[in-house]
């Protein structure tokens, strides 16, 4: 029979060898797994130097966490310590870690709990290496003697049953990043009215002290610090003189009003206020995105008493929860929280503060026939039910979150016609109304595209109303008197230029 093919010359037969040498070797390739890096291990031996006979002993049941350094205070793995200090990590990845360990224990003759705190590293962004299927050992870490802050308060907020608690946050000298709270559970209050937090580290970090009392007029709050501390020091902090925190917002924790406003672009700035009617640097707090909102608007203690919140509602009608931090320096602690839907059907949405007086803050809201719901929050970030508390607030077509326009501690809500008269409404601190029909307390409010409560702006103990001019974008303040009028006879101070094109927080 003839060939079925042709021949094969020695050049193509030296080319189909390579060639099938080439897929031989990427088969080879492609089968071999490459190797997993092994596991390794952290051990070591943390100690202390007893303050009263100055000898190291072993720091026994000491909670000790790995961590990552892009993720401190998210334990990989935890450990306690054993009678002899001693402590190891097993089966752990390869690549860069951070240890730190801390002791809850009584402290003596005390109703409170002392949080002792250890860092093994004196720059807390140090890291451990672990080598692939080594082990790393930790060497002498000791214990620092820890130095301690004490702060005296006292009852405030025109209430003599004031609950009074205080928040420590620390910002670490490497790197200088802002303020972090370090203190999750507030100690309470002891030896009439004192309260200490003992056992910090003394490494050129830098302590603030939010000390806030709550009582059944209001909040008080202040901030104090920034305290450098030594080794060993124990600092007394007099007693503060708090402030009265009424409605606004207090974003940034210092006791003074703020004024958060939205931009075209999507981004949060809040205009610090200085507490004297004017203001302090600028902070973005939110960096495009919240044009995807509708409605923004404050809702301090909202999620928490005192917390400077925000509830968001966008086009589908769900409303978010971002709980502020109310510290300087500091943004977000959780955003974008899930807390109702379909909130789209209400045609105004705002929150008063503490409507009901149970000392959390609340929200009302109107709906298409012109009914106010009151939606009691629940002090964490819910709602309890709802009810009725008017009728007929459709002819408004601004609503002012609420403060005390009337000095008689409860909150009251302003609101504006068409026309441009402006109403006040009187809580009576329980979810109702002392003036269930309103009581007109200015005319000519039309001229303003926008209105907001902007707490006690100029320090004087009374609230404050902000309002931008629709024709030359100037903010102006108008200052309550407490007493259902105004100061200066209702004639407004201009107090910044150029607010056009802004959306302010409600």
């Amino acid at each position: 029979m003839p060939p079925t093919s042709g021949p094969v010359s020695s050049r193509t037969l030296r080319l189909s060898i390579i060639a099938l040498s080439a897929a031989v070797a990427l088969a080879s390739t492609v089968a071999q797994p490459a190797r997993a890096a092994a596991p390794g291990s952290v051990t070591g031996m943390i100690s202390f130097v007893d303050p009263t006979t100055q000898q190291t002993r072993p720091a026994v049941g000491v909670t000790i966490a790995l961590e990552k350094p892009n993720a401190l205070g998210q334990a990989v793995a935890s450990q306690v310590s054993d009678d002899d200090g001693g402590f190891e990590f097993t089966g752990v990845e390869a690549g860069d870690y951070v240890l730190s360990a801390h002791d809850l224990r009584s402290g003596p003759g005390s109703t409170g709990i002392t949080r002792q705190y250890y860092q093994y590293s004196a720059r807390p962004e140090t890291a451990i290496r672990v080598p692939d299927g080594g082990t790393y050992t930790v060497q002498s870490w000791q214990a620092f003697r820890g130095a301690a802050l004490t702060v005296g308060v006292a009852s405030a907020c025109d209430s003599p049953t004031a609950t009074t608690t205080a928040q420590l946050q620390v910002s670490p000298q490497f790197p200088p990043f802002g303020f972090s709270i370090i203190e999750p559970v507030t100690p309470p209050a002891i030896g009439g009215g004192v309260i200490s937090f003992t056992g910090l580290h003394a490494n050129g970090e830098a302590y603030m002290v939010r000390v806030q009392t709550v009582g059944r007029r209001g909040v008080c709050s202040r901030v104090l610090g920034p305290y450098y501390l030594k080794a060993g020091e124990a600092r007394d902090i007099d007693s503060p003189a708090l402030r009265k925190v009424g409605g606004g917002i207090d974003f940034d924790g210092d006791a003074k009003s703020d004024v958060v406003v939205r931009t075209s672009g999507g981004d949060l700035i809040n205009y610090r206020g200085n507490g004297g009617a004017g203001w302090l640097q600028t902070q973005q707090i939110g960096y495009g995105g919240w044009n995807n909102m509708n409605l923004v608007f404050n809702a301090t203690g909202f999620g928490a008493i005192g917390e400077p919140d925000v509830l968001g509602r966008d086009a589908a009608g769900n409303l978010y929860l971002y709980r502020g931090y109310g510290m300087p320096g500091t943004t977000w602690s959780r955003t974008n929280e899930l807390v109702g839907r379909g909130w789209n059907v209400m045609t105004a949405v705002f929150s008063p503060g503490d409507f009901d007086g149970d000392g959390v803050a609340d929200v009302l809201a109107r709906d298409v026939s012109g009914n106010l719901w009151l939606y009691p929050g629940d002090g964490s970030g819910g709602f309890k039910s709802r009810s009725l508390a008017g009728a007929g607030w459709n002819i408004f077509d601004s609503i002012l979150a609420g403060d005390d326009y009337n000095g008689d501690g409860d909150v009251d809500v302003l609101a504006r016609t068409r026309s441009g008269a402006l109403f006040a409404y009187y809580g009576d601190g329980a979810g109702g109304w002392t003036n269930a029909r309103g009581v007109q307390v200015g005319s000519g409010w039309n001229i303003f595209d926008a209105i907001i409560n902007a707490g006690d702006f100029d320090g004087d103990g009374f609230a404050d109303v902000l309002a931008r001019d629709a024709g030359n974008g100037n903010l102006v303040m108008y200052r309550s008197n407490a007493r259902g009028g105004w100061i200066a006879g209702g004639t407004g101070r201009v107090v910044g230029w150029g607010w056009g094109g802004l959306t302010f927080l409600d």
